[in-house]
């Protein structure tokens, strides 16, 4: 199967997103939905969204932030003063993604969090940033971006933020629930591809709500593996996406059960008694 990834430096967020190419994103949502849950997901955004590149753009090109981005002021559009005001931002601010107050305020106050936590400043301390790495995995024509490449330490690391707490327990169900260790694996062989050292895969994750707390994690070497092992079979859900791009759940009655760990609680509930 072809393994060849080129590596883009400097290729801009959107044009990288317009490419119509196998992903971790794809291979994750492919994973748990249907090729039309997935392509009916291209052209959506929403505030989270929004909320997480800003994210990155603090921690890892904060110069991308001053030219791309744009902190709506808090003012009342009723009023005429209000109305002055914001016409004049909209003025200055053309061509910027708008990002609302509070929004600003938020991801402002995350990525402090993550620059003054030691152990992920010591990971992005001379990384490269927004990686792009373009060309084929696995025999299909594949992306990939990178957060940031840390060559001397071999290491792939990526952002993520969490509704929840960023500890250990909560983080390992999100490696399955979100997909994170198909993205690890993923990542690692697009690296490698593209003749880049991939030794380990680690987590930066900042919690969205005060105190902002932030964790980082390396995933073990044989969770990535365990996970590797798993991209030939998503890879034929991505080659089916493309050819039924309309595909969506079975059009069939179907049994259904309960999951095995209520099943497993029933057993020692009956052993009980």
């Amino acid at each position: 199967m072809g393994q060849t990834m080129q590596i883009v430096r400097g290729l801009p967020e959107t044009q990288y997103h317009e490419l119509v190419k196998c992903s971790a994103s794809a291979l994750k949502a492919l994973d748990r939905s249907t090729p039309r849950h997935w392509h009916a997901m291209q052209d959506q955004d929403s505030p989270a969204l929004l909320l997480g590149r800003l994210l990155h753009a603090m921690v890892l090109t904060p110069e991308i932030v001053r030219d791309g981005y744009a902190c709506a002021p808090q003012v009342d559009r009723r009023t005429k003063e209000g109305k002055a005001i914001y016409a004049q931002f909209e003025a200055e601010s053309a061509g910027k993604a708008v990002v609302p107050y509070d929004t600003w305020v938020e991801a402002a106050a995350m990525a402090t969090s993550v620059l003054e936590h030691q152990g992920a400043a010591t990971l992005l301390n001379g990384t490269e940033r927004e990686l792009s790495l373009i060309g084929s995995l696995m025999g299909v024509d594949s992306k990939a971006r990178i957060d940031a490449w840390h060559g001397g330490l071999g290491c792939c690391v990526d952002v993520k933020t969490t509704r929840g707490l960023a500890s250990r327990d909560e983080f390992e169900r999100a490696i399955v629930s979100f997909g994170y260790g198909i993205q690890a694996a993923w990542y690692s062989r697009a690296l490698h591809a593209a003749g880049l050292e991939c030794k380990h895969v680690a987590f930066i994750v900042v919690e969205k709500s005060e105190p902002y707390g932030v964790a980082v994690f390396r995933l073990m070497d044989d969770v990535v593996e365990m996970f590797d092992a798993e991209l030939p079979r998503l890879v034929e859900l991505w080659k089916d996406a493309q050819k039924n791009p309309r595909r969506g759940w079975p059009a069939v009655v179907q049994d259904i059960g309960v999951p095995a760990w209520f099943a497993k609680r029933m057993e020692q509930m009956e052993e009980v008694h």
